[in-house]
């Protein structure tokens, strides 16, 4: 049986992936796990390097054999990241709303969001992420999510942490095959796709209609069928037409 590992967004935790977990557990073994600074590990100092060798030990203790990752936005980051140090460990990659790369004035735009979350509040924070969610997913979701714990520090600690790194670079030297899957509605990530596609071997992309930044959310069924579908099958480079997605706001970048 397929081991599965789902990696959460910046400020949310494992709940974010109850949907997906329930849909998949017969046929998957099924992990989500707390990123440091978020969920059961909100305590804890969110960084790329210590969030590597977290999934590192998580996967040798509680998996034990070849994983496939899914990730979204930081958690995205995080999979491409550990896949480069680990390669070895992971079967194939699962990618969305992670494409942006944080250099010059997006990383700027970026060093001033951290401050900023600074200046919100926590609670301000909560409310605002709780508001946010009930708009693209049911309230037993939101509810799920919220419990689990809301992390201000995790969202602006990991935000730090993806500035300046070249995850294009990261994506260049993976072997496992990738789906890379962006709401067609994240327009700054799928403009950032296209260096991806550029760099990446073995990578298919499987953009969702009608959806935003958190697609797995908005469209649960939809998200967890590609899921599904990659983890079941062998891709290979001749799946990917990269080029029939370019249109309007997916035009690669120059």
């Amino acid at each position: 049986m397929n081991s599965i590992l789902f990696l959460h967004g910046g400020s949310l935790n494992r709940g974010m992936w109850a949907q997906q977990i329930e849909a998949l557990k017969n046929d998957f073994d099924i992990h989500a796990l707390d990123l440091l600074g978020h969920g059961q590990n909100i305590s804890k100092t969110f960084t790329l390097e210590s969030a590597i060798d977290q999934v590192d030990t998580f996967i040798s203790n509680k998996i034990g054999n070849i994983t496939i990752v899914v990730g979204l936005s930081l958690g995205g980051y995080v999979a491409i990241a550990y896949a480069d140090k680990h390669p070895k460990n992971v079967s194939k990659l699962i990618l969305s709303g992670c494409c942006i790369q944080y250099f010059g004035f997006i990383g700027f735009l970026a060093r001033l969001n951290t401050i900023l979350l600074k200046i919100i509040g926590k609670k301000r924070f909560e409310s605002i992420q709780k508001k946010e969610l009930m708009k693209i997913t049911s309230r037993s979701v939101t509810e799920t999510i919220c419990n689990n714990g809301i992390s201000l520090n995790g969202g602006r600690e990991s935000m730090s942490e993806v500035i300046g790194k070249d995850f294009v670079h990261m994506i260049k030297k993976c072997k496992a095959p990738i789906l890379l899957i962006n709401g067609d509605n994240d327009t700054l990530n799928r403009k950032y796709e296209a260096r991806y596609i550029e760099v990446g071997n073995n990578l298919s992309i499987d953009p969702m209609k009608n959806c935003g930044h958190l697609c797995s959310l908005e469209k649960p069924d939809v998200f967890t069928s590609m899921v599904s579908k990659f983890a079941s099958q062998t891709y290979t480079q001749q799946d990917n037409h990269p080029e029939k997605y370019y249109s309007g706001k997916t035009r690669p970048l120059k």
